[in-house]
């Protein structure tokens, strides 16, 4: 079998590429769109401090963005519709209601171009791996799991009865045949004489 293994530099090269090639800047977005992005992400980040979770884990309302922004119903639908549409902010259903995820985390805040949602190389770098496992250096990794269960569940009945079943319909094929909308000297008759 041949492949190409993909080494962390590898990661963060595509990753500059993408910025370069398909990003986007916060310089396209309508000025008022750009600070209502500016203003949800602090009322993002207060929350998640105060409520002790990663900002990407923060759900919020328009209810809760108009209280925390003082901006009136119909802007804050505006612009709220403009970063969804972005996806900028992510719409989530939250029983009969609908709430918000913040998924701009900050990128592109100096103008140049980005892509949202791309695996940060540096987190992955400072990822520690669990020490049980040994790794794709080692000779032979760990399997996760066991190579065989405890108990085997149940299969097929031992023997299958001699004599199957036979199902037999009541009626003979010839009176299962359709029955005709109208009869046949009717049926005949043309039309058009």
């Amino acid at each position: 079998v041949t492949y190409i293994e993909a080494t962390l530099d590898d990661i963060a090269a595509a990753n500059r590429l993408a910025h370069a090639v398909l990003g986007t800047t916060l310089d396209e977005l309508p000025p008022q769109t750009r600070a209502l992005l500016h203003l949800v992400r602090d009322h993002v980040a207060a929350r998640a401090t105060a409520e002790g979770v990663q900002p990407r884990d923060v759900r919020f309302t328009r209810r809760e963005v108009r209280e925390a922004t003082a901006w009136g119903d119909t802007q804050l639908k505006l612009h709220l519709s403009r970063l969804e549409s972005l996806e900028y902010l992510l719409v989530r259903r939250d029983g009969a209601r609908f709430v918000y995820e913040l998924a701009w985390s900050g990128e592109g805040e100096a103008g140049a171009p980005f892509v949202m949602g791309l695996i940060d190389v540096e987190a992955l770098r400072a990822r520690d791996y669990d020490g049980d496992r040994s790794g794709p250096e080692a000779e032979r990794s760990v399997p996760g799991r066991a190579e065989v269960g405890p108990v085997s569940p149940p299969g097929r009945a031992p023997e299958s009865p001699k004599t199957p079943a036979i199902v037999r319909l009541a009626a003979p094929r010839a009176a299962l045949r359709p029955e005709r909308a109208l009869p046949e000297e009717i049926g005949q008759r043309r039309s058009y004489a």
